[in-house]
């Protein structure tokens, strides 16, 4: 018995060790990665975009989680604009660039779209889904589930964009669509000011910071940093940077008249000088994945990043 004691205690006093080590271990590996973290800039702007390729909502917060930003009980890019006379596919600001004219704004319970010489279009944020209404669409390809928003709400985009067949798509809280991320290819965007302000050294008409649809933007790095980083922490909020943003012509719709500049410009200026020589597009902006719990993030927020090694 003796000796089965003195073993056990060996064994006790092995595993202690060993959990110090391991402890000891991670915290210098935490220490390590702090010490690679710099602070870049603040967050100087935070946008959602309830309607994809609708004007977007400014708002002062919003909560990251792995299906994008939420902020006001509305999640970025809830709803989707497609045509049932074309196998349900989406429609964008490419293409009909009146879209971005579509103003939301957000009331309690219900979302509010309106547009220059239109009745407000009055939505719920809750969607009742049954299998009727259930829609298969493609973005790019991808195949998505969406509830639609009935005739009312397709008739007012048919009117305003003056296209037939037109339906309103929502992905909210359905039994179908639930925990699904939105009609989006990813859940965030990050874009410099610095970065802008160096394009538009380099343009004859400056172009705005809502020519590029972000979610975050940040102020205080340098122009075109963004490239190196692989991690970015705001607040509790921990992201991967996934890839840079591909641009297409959607950047040459003016936000404010909902015109194509005819120059195209500010693509063909990008496509000089930032042009992925794989991808073949321009890229300006960048993607982020969430790796944390989901949290809160601020306008004012500092920006920590860690680069690439």
């Amino acid at each position: 018995m003796e000796v089965v004691k003195e073993g056990t205690g060996c064994v006790f006093v092995s595993l202690l060790v060993a959990s110090a080590v391991k402890v000891g271990v991670l915290n210098w590996i935490r220490q390590l990665a702090w010490k690679r973290l710099e602070k870049v800039g603040e967050v100087l702007a935070l946008f959602v975009y309830p309607v994809k390729s609708c004007r977007g909502v400014s708002v002062t917060s919003a909560i990251v989680t792995d299906l994008g930003l939420e902020s006001s009980n509305i999640r970025d890019r809830l709803f989707l604009v497609v045509r049932s006379n074309n196998k349900y596919r989406h429609i964008d600001m490419r293409t009909v660039p009146l879209m971005g004219l579509i103003v939301p704004s957000l009331h309690g319970q219900c979302m509010h779209l309106d547009a220059p010489e239109m009745p407000t279009l009055v939505l719920p944020l809750e969607v009742n889904s049954s299998p009727r209404t259930l829609i298969d669409c493609m973005i790019y390809g991808e195949l998505f589930k969406g509830t639609d928003c009935g005739d009312q709400a397709g008739s007012w985009f048919s009117k305003y964009l003056k296209k037939d067949g037109l339906r309103l798509l929502y992905r909210g809280n359905t039994p179908e669509c639930h925990n699904q991320r939105s009609f989006t290819d990813a859940p965030c965007s990050l874009f410099n000011t610095a970065s802008l302000a160096d394009l538009n050294e380099r343009l004859a008409e400056p172009v705005a910071v809502r020519n590029f649809r972000p979610n975050i933007v940040v102020s205080g790095a340098s122009a075109y940093d963004e490239d190196n980083w692989d991690e970015v922490i705001i607040g509790k909020v921990h992201f991967q940077r996934i890839d840079s943003c591909l641009r297409c012509i959607m950047i040459n719709v003016d936000p404010e008249t909902g015109l194509k500049n005819r120059s195209n410009q500010p693509l063909k200026t990008l496509l000089e000088y930032r042009l992925d020589p794989v991808e073949k597009y321009a890229v300006f902006g960048s993607l982020l994945q969430l790796i944390s719990h989901p949290g809160k993030i601020c306008v004012g927020d500092a920006v920590y990043v860690m680069r690439k090694t």
